[in-house]
């Protein structure tokens, strides 16, 4: 339909209408465009209160929205720290390795006295820990069928369903946990206890109420025995190695006969140092035997290296020490990351001395030096730099050196601390040095109950490690008949005796026993420059 006012007959009229007779505005008219302009504000009035009130509406709503979508994210983001927690902790509890000692049984009297089960459990547990202590080798962890790492810890029982039972509920249904209990009771003798452990058969050990502490420590001894038959026999070995050898041996034998390889590879390594300390000669094939079973076994090549140069076999300590090397540095070599850590400066260290490069060893063994120690290796090579700056023909820098050198107090280590002096002590020269830890180390290599030396290991240290640098320090300060008489009782498979020998006839002048002998110590080391040195 068309607009109204689009018809000129009938605009016409309205505006009569409005006008009236006479050409002016009629009342009624007048009257009725007041009320519309009233209508229209009205109107515009309550659309702007509708826009205004739609616009805060719309603000409400997007403020809700803004809330709700950070409601909805909170949550999600508790359910993903909730979803993570769990993962966590069914992670951890599936690698849980952990020993846990439960509180024993224990009877009343001994609760009267205090003696709990707890505490006892606190007793076991101490001793587990000093035997961990005494038992630590540079074999990883995680090469152990049963590894406890250091983490021992006694379990008090809760009541109810705690945060700790619902932990401890997961790793019995996804870990490895090893659960140690036992109970105390009473017998005709006196009293027992009686420990087992997850997986294991059970142990008794008796004795009297007088003796608890040492059925306490009898009975951590059994616990740690069955599950940790390698770390047990070294425990053994390190307190009393004369009187516990028999038993040791057996638990090494058995792994040898039972174990993994790298069982049995540890355990041929276990016997060999063994041997080191009671006869050196055959610490080397004991040694050997683990090539074959773990051929990328750094220890095995390191220990055969030390023990041929340790018996003058220099030649045949280069082949071993590049092995170790190689290994070492290709980042494992089966040891912990310590032992590698010093092993590896030490290994290169000792193959430039071998092949006369005394720079590049002092550098090795001043690296090896400052490293968190293994083994005694930091100490030794403390040692070794008085040997290197001696044999750069720098007297002052070694004597330095030497007084600043920590020398161990007793044992088989001070032994060998001597050994490692009387070459340095020759490097620097310090004749009447030499003589002196000669003289202390004769006296100290006389047997003792607690250092009961073999005859073997007494014969073995001093013809090859002392003799021959005492030869030289005799002939040097003027007793050249005591100084061949020393040089006669020594072996001629010793490279440094040979040598020594070349270097007392060169002395007296005797030129061609000089040569004869250069030339046997030559045909001996091919590979090693001093005795053609020293021929030349």
């Amino acid at each position: 339909m068309a607009d109204e006012s689009s018809d000129p007959k009938l605009g016409g009229a309205a505006e009569a209408l409005a006008l009236g007779a006479h050409g002016t505005l009629d009342p009624r008219a007048a009257a009725y465009l007041v009320k519309q302009a009233r209508l229209t504000e009205l109107q515009i009035a309550d659309l702007e209160r509708e826009d205004a009130l739609r616009h805060w509406s719309l603000r409400v709503r997007h403020v809700s929205d803004v809330m709700k979508l950070t409601f909805e994210l909170s949550a999600a983001f508790v359910v993903l720290v909730l979803v993570g927690l769990i993962c966590m902790t069914l992670w951890k509890a599936a690698h849980d390795d952990s020993l846990v000692i439960q509180s024993f049984s224990v009877p009343p009297d001994f609760t009267a006295r205090g003696l709990t089960g707890e505490a006892i459990a606190s007793q076991v547990q101490d001793r587990l820990a000093a035997i961990q202590d005494g038992s630590k080798t540079s074999r990883p962890a995680n090469s152990y069928a049963s590894n406890w790492g250091d983490d021992v810890k006694v379990q008090i029982p809760d009541t109810g369903m705690s945060i700790g039972e619902f932990y401890r509920l997961l790793v019995s249904w996804f870990g490895h946990e090893t659960r140690i209990s036992g109970e105390v009771y009473r017998t005709q003798e006196g009293i027992a206890i009686a420990v087992r452990t997850t997986g294991q058969p059970g142990d008794i050990v008796r004795g009297s109420d007088a003796d608890l502490d040492d059925v306490v420590q009898k009975a951590a001894e059994a616990i740690y025995a069955r599950p940790q038959p390698y770390r047990y026999a070294m425990y053994l070995m390190a307190t009393n190695p004369a009187k516990n050898r028999p038993q040791a041996h057996a638990l090494l034998h058995g792994l040898i006969a039972n174990g993994t390889p790298l069982d049995k590879a540890w355990s041929y390594m276990g016997l060999s140092t063994y041997e080191e300390l009671t006869d050196p000669l055959h610490a080397v094939g004991i040694n050997a035997k683990a090539i074959p079973v773990a051929p990328d076994f750094a220890l095995t090549y390191q220990n055969i290296a030390a023990e041929e140069q340790t018996l003058g076999h220099d030649e045949a300590a280069l082949e071993p020490d590049r092995k170790a090397i190689a290994l070492l540095s290709a980042g494992n070599g089966g040891m912990t990351e310590r032992a590698r850590n010093i092993s590896l400066p030490s290994n290169s260290a000792a193959l430039a001395e071998l092949k006369g490069d005394f720079v590049a060893a002092l550098h090795d063994y001043e690296v090896a030096s400052a490293l968190p120690d293994y083994a005694g290796i930091a100490d030794s090579s403390n040692h070794r730099i008085v040997y290197e700056l001696g044999s750069l023909h720098e007297p002052g820098r070694a004597r330095l050196q030497w007084r600043r050198r920590v020398r161990p107090s007793a044992g088989h280590d001070e032994v060998l601390s001597d050994s490692v002096d009387t070459q340095a002590l020759a490097a620097i020269p310090d004749w009447p040095g030499v003589l002196a830890v000669k003289g202390d180390l004769e006296r100290l290599l006389i047997p003792t109950p607690l250092l009961p030396f073999t005859t073997e290991y007494t014969k073995q240290t001093l013809t090859r490690n002392i003799w021959p640098y005492a030869a030289e320090a005799l002939a040097h300060t003027g007793d050249m008949k005591g100084a061949e008489a020393l040089i006669a009782k020594t072996p001629l498979d010793c490279l440094i005796c040979m040598r020594v020998r070349g270097e007392l006839a060169t002395m007296r002048k005797d030129w061609a026993e000089a040569v004869r002998w250069y030339a046997m110590a030559s045909a001996q080391a091919p590979s090693i420059p001093f005795p053609d040195n020293e021929w030349g």
